[in-house]
């Protein structure tokens, strides 16, 4: 029974370890739901790109493919636009 006891110990220690981090995991996963909240991703500027490109990855599998690029390159060019006139400006 001796032998046992440092087995059983260490199994112990396993199992309340492994409890821990699935209530470190589950604490994380919290915070992390409640900051992707759809009103602070839109707001969050770095992270604008990736769901562009979420959005066009998806629109792109779909039969209005052909309608998103045409917007996105009109967006494109109007983008392209609005910085050629803002460096105009910023010239006189």
């Amino acid at each position: 029974m001796s032998d046992s006891n440092p087995l059983v110990g260490r199994k112990a220690l396993l199992v309340a370890r492994s409890s821990l981090y699935r209530l470190t995991l589950a604490r994380d996963a919290r915070l992390l739901r409640e900051s992707l909240e759809w009103r602070n991703l839109a707001s969050s500027a770095p992270l604008r790109p990736l769901l562009f490109g979420a959005l066009m990855l998806v629109a792109g599998r779909s039969r209005i493919s052909a309608l998103v690029r045409l917007a996105t390159g009109a967006i494109m060019l109007v983008k392209a636009a609005q910085a050629v006139f803002g460096i105009a400006r910023r010239k006189q």
